[in-house]
């Protein structure tokens, strides 16, 4: 189930997925989150969700419309089943906390949507690598993993490197 039809005031979280996620693995990952919030509606913990993979597959944003803020067991839930999303090549939980988008703009310069972006979850280090290797630089858009609403997913979730605190670091050392 997709995000359309939630308001923009919807509680999100967005997780990073490294490497991103497959079709096959996508539909069984979808298919167990919609069985999980059918659950927490069943138990009135919430009213409306919905769930899909942004960034061709390397971020998973999941939504809800609750009377209260879900409960903590309500969040060890939904880790407990991403959990066995994780094997030795793929990582959700634990997965590098940056996500930086490797897909260039168009060549109109429209900078790729949400879904058809294409990231690379990495730390501190491997961002120096991408730097140094020349896959991203001061323009490439870095995700805001903290947005916790809707509405602040389609505003505020991206920004330039060099707008993002550890850019604005890492860059003059870099480039």
């Amino acid at each position: 189930m997709g995000l359309d039809h939630l308001p923009a005031a919807s509680a999100l979280r967005l997780f990073p997925i490294s490497p991103a996620c497959d079709p096959p693995t996508a539909a069984r990952l979808q298919a167990a989150l919609d069985k999980l919030f059918a659950q927490f509606a069943r138990e009135a913990r919430l009213t409306a969700w919905g769930s899909t993979l942004l960034a061709s597959g390397g971020v998973l944003a999941v939504a809800w419309q609750a009377p209260d803020t879900l409960s903590g067991c309500s969040h060890d839930r939904l880790a407990r089943l991403l959990s066995h999303f994780e094997d030795d090549q793929r990582r959700i939980l634990n997965a590098p906390p940056m996500v930086i988008e490797t897909s260039p703009r168009a060549a109109d310069g429209r900078t790729p949507s949400l879904e058809e972006a294409v990231v690379v979850c990495c730390d501190r280090s491997g961002l120096r690598r991408l730097l140094s290797d020349g896959r991203v630089n001061a323009d490439s858009l870095v995700w805001n993993l903290q947005v916790a609403t809707l509405a602040a997913l389609f505003q505020d979730c991206r920004r330039p490197l060099a707008d993002h605190p550890l850019g604005m670091r890492m860059l003059p050392h870099v480039l």
